[in-house]
């Protein structure tokens, strides 16, 4: 584990709040003297563990395959039976006890093989479906069952007609897909980019990590002189907004409902 040393008071700026914003998570900007709101403590030299940071291949190859599949197109297919991972589209009712239950008949529902979209064995009754297939399928409800809470354990029973099946096409990871879709000279341009995007996300949990560690010795040695009265009256109207939001979702007078919550008038 190697030592960070933190050398920047912009850290304390973390303590007010700014429509300004910053650019990274050490650095905050302000357009007035900070010098009249704060004495700044100690905040130089201070120590913190820091870690090494890498980037593996399997990283990338998860970052492309996530991007394939971000391109990808579903195809209707009747040369085979749907697999897991096919959208499939139904139509179904439902019975218990001999008796469709409410809400438990629908049409043109599109649902992934293998999701958990619906219970088990009604996914797995749809493997091997061809479009325009019937099935009579039996089942049951979870138990635990928390969106249906009187239908746990129960037996079940389900008339299914498969209207459609899709499966998911990804373009390939060529030279010309980078160029076309992505923007990129190369297949080893995007990776690059890639990979710079992966560090600098790396790269805001780690200083996030370092101000964590050195922020509770910098807030403590630090003495605030006075607020700066416009983030004092942004924060004010904000909180005053939100509980006035609140107040009237619960449809309670904003008075009585700041003495129930904060015990004040």
């Amino acid at each position: 584990m190697k030592r960070i040393i933190a050398l920047t008071a912009a850290l304390l700026m973390a303590a007010l709040t700014s429509c300004s914003g910053g650019s990274d998570a050490l650095t905050y900007k302000y357009d007035y003297d900070l010098s009249e709101y704060i004495t700044v403590g100690e905040y130089k030299g201070l120590p913190a563990e820091g870690y090494e940071l890498s980037i593996s291949e399997d990283q990338i190859q998860m970052q492309i395959l996530s991007t394939r599949a971000y391109y990808s197109r579903s195809i209707v297919i009747d040369h085979r039976g749907a697999e897991s991972g096919d959208i499939v589209y139904v139509n179904y009712v439902t019975t218990v006890d001999g008796e469709e239950i409410e809400g438990g008949s629908e049409n043109d529902v599109e649902l992934t093989i293998g999701h958990g979209a619906f219970i088990e064995e009604f996914e797995n009754a749809l493997i091997g479906a061809y479009a325009g297939d019937h099935l009579s399928v039996d089942g049951t409800f979870p138990e635990p069952y928390y969106e249906y809470p009187e239908l746990s354990g129960k037996d079940v029973h389900f008339e299914i007609d498969v209207t459609e099946v899709r499966e998911q096409e990804m373009p390939e990871y060529t030279e010309e897909f980078v160029q076309a879709y992505l923007g990129y000279e190369s297949k080893a341009a995007y990776e690059n980019a890639l990979r710079e995007k992966i560090i600098d996300h790396y790269m805001d949990i780690y200083y996030e990590s370092v101000i964590n560690q050195i922020w509770p010795t910098v807030l403590e040695t630090t003495t605030v002189i006075k607020y700066p009265e416009n983030e004092v009256k942004a924060a004010y109207e904000s909180i005053v907004s939100a509980d006035e939001a609140k107040a009237s979702a619960y449809g309670i007078n904003f008075a009585d409902y700041v003495t129930a919550i904060y015990s004040v008038t």
